[in-house]
């Protein structure tokens, strides 16, 4: 487990990654937005960044007003690289880079409980808590922020699901008739046996799929209610161990005979203070939304021809998220369908790195 721990803090000192999520907009815009409607709370406090990266958020909170920001980061080279962007940005009199896990380092200041005022942090992963870093940043809740005025930012998270019809995506168009298509149409060869194959192997662990605005008549739900709904400031790590939720959806689109292949996962997080809900900000990953490094998750049902599925018809079952035993910052994911266990398909499925 520890070297699957330091392997998993060595992929971060990979500066592509860094690049990849700074050239998330929404994601950046959404925390500098937050930060900056929330600067009157920021002024002359102390923020902790758990997991800084390349210290991005500790410099917004910096410039915010921020007398002090802890900015903990455990990759080795990447912690180098933010310390050199802090004082590039000559913001190394209120920033300090701290290489090392959150659940090993002391606050050189104040390692009191109760020292911290803010904990910012950008910890979410795919279908909200792949990579299990949520667990971190709730540890360093427990041991130095204000139980009475600390906040988080984020301060809440949902995930969302809704079943799906893969083949109204531009991902269907583009890597599954291609092989019965473009193929046929290119070389006049018929490849169309190749599609059970390949989707059986496309889709043994969750997939990750951008599905635009234009293709959301795929989603067989429009409007999921929220599957999970997580308060940062009250949630407890032995909560994310093992989450199960029943769930009912009426399908509501008017597609001719739609078929459902899966299920679709996103989620969104919000920024906001008690008191000051006229500035929240919400950041979201859904369908509807310009995309993210996120995108949505897909978990495919087994077989490779869809369930067929009709207006108005009721869709019951089961989803579960268990941590891996092997591995805790894997998750796997169970779907159930059907009101009882003699008509339920189950699968589970682990997204690895």
């Amino acid at each position: 487990e520890e070297d699957e721990q330091q392997d998993y803090f060595d992929s971060y000192d990979d500066l592509s990654i860094h690049q990849l999520m700074l050239k998330d907009e929404p994601r950046n815009m959404a925390y500098m937005k937050a930060i900056q409607n929330h600067s009157m709370l920021f002024k002359n406090k102390v923020v902790l960044d758990v997991g800084t990266g390349t210290g991005f958020l500790a410099m917004l909170a910096a410039k915010a007003g921020a007398k002090r920001v802890y900015a903990v980061e455990a990759s080795s080279g990447t912690s180098k690289i933010a310390k050199l962007l802090v004082e590039q940005n000559d913001l190394q009199d209120i920033i300090s880079v701290i290489h090392g896990r959150i659940e090993d380092i002391e606050l050189p200041f104040d390692n009191s409980p109760g020292s911290v005022d803010i904990i910012i942090s950008e910890w979410m992963g795919f279908y909200l808590i792949h990579e299990s870093m949520l667990d971190s940043v709730l540890f360093a809740r427990d041991k130095w922020l204000n139980p009475k005025t600390g906040f988080l930012f984020p301060s809440h998270a949902t995930i969302y699901t809704s079943p799906i019809d893969l083949s109204l995506t531009q991902y269907w168009q583009q890597n599954v008739l291609f092989w019965s298509k473009k193929m046929q149409q290119d070389y006049r060869l018929n490849y169309s046996s190749v599609i059970p194959l390949f989707l059986q192997a496309e889709f043994q662990q969750p997939k990750a799929i951008y599905i635009n605005e234009r293709e959301t008549q795929a989603l067989l739900v429009k409007k999921p209610s929220p599957l999970c709904e997580f308060n940062l400031k009250e949630l407890q790590v032995a909560d994310l161990s093992s989450i199960q939720r029943f769930f009912k959806f009426k399908v509501d689109s008017k597609q001719e005979q739609p078929k459902m292949y899966g299920f679709c996962f996103w989620f969104d997080v919000s920024f906001c203070v008690k008191g000051h809900e006229q500035h929240k900000v919400v950041l979201s990953t859904g369908p509807e939304d310009p995309e993210t490094h996120w995108k949505q998750i897909v978990v495919a049902l087994p077989g490779s021809e869809g369930y067929p599925v009709s207006f108005d018809e009721e869709i019951y079952g089961k989803i579960t998220m268990e941590k891996d035993e092997t591995n805790p910052r894997l998750y796997n994911i169970g779907l159930e369908l059907g009101e009882d266990e003699e008509t339920s398909i189950l699968l589970t499925e682990c997204l690895e790195d």
